[in-house]
């Protein structure tokens, strides 16, 4: 029983998972110290969401920009250990911002540094998955150590090392566990340069990159795009500004904000695990309309629930649906709609514009909206996004092995030509 765990696949799933659990511990890790650091460097809300925005944009820039690179020279695992050190040591310097504008820029390199972990990683994962996992495999990558880590672990963990050290000496103390994972990285995963053994055969040297133009001729690609974007407005709207509204205005004390930010992580990391392996099994489009629609309560009970701190962290665990759904429109669904040597492309590609206008546009209108209309205003535009990422989902074209041989028009988003034909 033992032995058949003791796989290559799965060390690659462990180590690649959390890998990019500690990537998105480090971007929030400064959200759940924001009651402290906002009153220390004075900050608006405005401000909180021009720094949720250029973590968004740099990520996007480098996500697909360096994705595009690891297909085109092979490269993947040097480009993903340097960006691990480096997402590792802006961490640090994060501690040492003396004012907005050093954290601004700070956190606009960490955005650069962080980008290209995902695209790069689930291109490895692909190559390393057996069919029938790669919707659990890259659902446990991109969604249970995110969320186990930056959902449950870091709400509490960042407080109690603020409260006793201050938030930034606790910013010094988790930069370590990246430069750990980097020289994990370094020694254990195999480097490979080849596109991998469900690659055609005939594929003797790499084949050349797919130009954005031809990425946005698949069909399940550019609406990707829009899914995505429109999902990442709404997680945005939760963890920037949920623990900053939770403290300020609705009167929480800073340690049962981080119980319900917890009990946040914790749904997010049931989900993480549920939902893609129901995909795999009933399909990606039918499970993520279903779960992101419901995802759209989150934001309204963080707004209107009025109860004991238990019963409000029970409801935020049992609405948190859509960070399980999440690697479904970003890495699921564009590592079976296009070939693998373009994987890491399509991931940054989808996950680069989904930061943008999700990540970088959407977090700043909040906040002047917060600022104009009040401090409810990112919640109920998040709760909006939701349900129209929901919707977007039902033009998808099914991709899911189970279930791709029911679904007309299946061999529109697999087939490069068919589907630019129809793109033109």
């Amino acid at each position: 029983m033992i032995k058949r765990w003791l796989t290559y696949e799965n060390a690659v799933l462990g180590m690649l998972s959390l890998t990019f659990g500690l990537v998105f511990f480090d971007r929030m890790a400064l959200t759940f110290l924001l009651p402290q650091v906002v009153p220390e460097l004075g900050l608006s809300d405005t401000q909180v969401g021009l720094l949720g925005a250029a973590v968004g944009l740099c990520w996007a820039i480098s996500g697909y920009g360096f994705g595009a690179l690891a297909d085109r020279s092979g490269a993947r695992k040097r480009i993903l250990v340097a960006m691990v050190i480096g997402f590792s040591l802006c961490t640090f310097f994060t501690g040492a911002a003396a004012g907005f504008l050093a954290l601004l820029l700070v956190r606009a390199l960490m955005g650069l540094t962080e980008g290209p972990v995902l695209p790069i990683a689930q291109s490895i994962m692909a190559e390393e998955s057996s069919p029938k996992r790669l919707g659990f495999n890259m659902g446990v990558l991109q969604n249970a150590s995110g969320t186990l880590l930056a959902g449950l672990v870091a709400p509490v963990l960042m407080v109690a090392l603020a409260e006793r050290f201050g938030w930034r000496q606790s910013m010094y103390i988790v930069a370590v566990p990246g430069l750990i994972m980097a020289l994990v990285l370094a020694l254990f995963l195999r480097a490979r340069r080849a596109p991998g053994p469900q690659a055609s055969a005939a594929a003797a040297t790499p084949p050349a990159r797919l130009t954005v133009r031809q990425l946005l001729g698949y069909r399940n690609i550019w609406l990707g795009v829009l899914i995505a974007s429109t999902q990442m407005a709404w997680l945005m709207m939760v963890l920037l500004f949920a623990p900053l509204y939770l403290v300020r205005n609705r009167g929480m004390a800073p340690p049962d904000m981080g119980f319900v930010m917890a009990m946040l992580g914790l749904g997010a990391l049931l989900w993480g695990l549920v939902v893609p392996a129901l995909s795999d099994r009933f399909g990606r489009k039918p499970v993520y309309v279903a779960f992101t629609f419901l995802a759209a309560g989150l934001p309204l009970v963080l707004v209107h629930f009025n109860g004991p701190v238990g019963w409000f962290a029970a409801a935020v665990f049992c609405t948190h649906l859509a960070a399980g759904s999440a690697a479904i429109p970003i890495s699921i669904v564009p590592a079976e709609s296009v070939p693998r040597h373009a994987v890491a492309s399509a991931v940054g590609l989808i996950m680069g514009i989904a930061e943008i206008i999700g990540g970088v546009i959407a977090p700043v209108l909040a906040g002047a909206a917060a600022d104009r209309w009040g401090p409810a205003m990112p919640f109920y535009i998040g709760a909006g996004a939701a349900a129209l990422s929901a919707a977007l989902a039902l033009f998808l074209i099914e991709t899911a092995p189970s279930r791709r041989g029911r679904t007309a028009g299946a061999a529109v988003a697999l087939n490069p030509a068919i589907a630019n034909e129809k793109a033109l």
